[in-house]
């Protein structure tokens, strides 16, 4: 019971969090005004399909990393046509919703395949820790590009000197070149990538919750009925002691 009554707890906690990340999640609460804007409708002349941060899984330790390198282009809204994107800046021009960018699937030309880049030792490259998912990620997953991550600034500054793609690091410190680096935080407390990520594991959590308690209920209605059992056994022996 006290194990059943804790789990409820855990549960209750788990599910009040994640309905709050729902909420920020779907209301894109960490995108532009734009971007926000025009995923939240269904018209059909832009005929949206998510921002690219939705069809990204990224290693937790390297959500910032990713995130910084990535900037704006987590929110760029995925749409079929060029027509359908000119379409988006009228909208958001007309409602002086700011910038919004787009990424265009079925207009675009085949890319080439990227050459391996060197990985210099104490890097990791981006496409290893970054998983584009759904029924566009090869076309996606050009676009995401490539880059190197290391845990160390002053790492990131010697490989960046010739490195011919940005250099990031795990505090998302992003070298473009040996000259451009850009640091710092968002006022965000979390990023598009962590909130994603936290959502699916509180929703793994709260089914594990939910299947725990119910196994636990039913031990506590099986021993209730044991209990019932010997109490009914125990008060015939003493019937049957005090009848002898």
């Amino acid at each position: 019971e006290q194990e059943k009554r804790q789990r409820e707890h855990d549960l209750a906690g788990a599910s009040a969090r994640l309905l709050s990340l729902e909420e920020i999640e779907a209301a894109r609460a960490a995108f532009s005004d734009g971007a926000r804007m025009l995923l939240a409708t269904a018209d059909a002349s832009i005929g949206q399909r998510g921002a690219l941060a939705d069809y990204l899984e990224v290693q937790p330790k390297y959500e910032r990393a990713v995130e910084a390198t990535l900037g704006d282009l987590l929110e760029h809204v995925v749409v079929d046509s060029h027509s359908q994107a000119h379409t988006g800046f009228r909208i958001v021009r007309a409602e002086g919703a700011g910038r919004c960018g787009f990424i265009v699937i079925s207009d675009r030309a085949a890319a080439p395949v990227a050459a391996a880049i060197p990985v210099p030792e104490g890097c990791v490259t981006l496409s290893s820790v970054v998983r584009v998912v759904g029924p566009l990620g090869a076309a996606l997953a050009t676009v995401v590009g490539e880059a190197l991550i290391t845990d160390s600034l002053d790492r990131a500054a010697s490989v960046a000197a010739h490195a011919a793609v940005p250099v990031v690091t795990l505090d998302g410190d992003v070298y473009r070149g040996p000259h451009v680096v850009s640091g710092g935080s968002r006022t965000e407390s979390t990023g598009i990538l962590a909130t994603k990520r936290e959502i699916r594991d509180l929703r793994d959590k709260v089914e594990q919750d939910q299947r725990a308690i119910a196994a636990l209920s039913g031990d506590l209605a099986g021993f209730s009925h044991a209990i019932a059992l010997a109490s009914a056994a125990r008060t015939s022996l003493a019937m049957r002691l005090w009848l002898n």
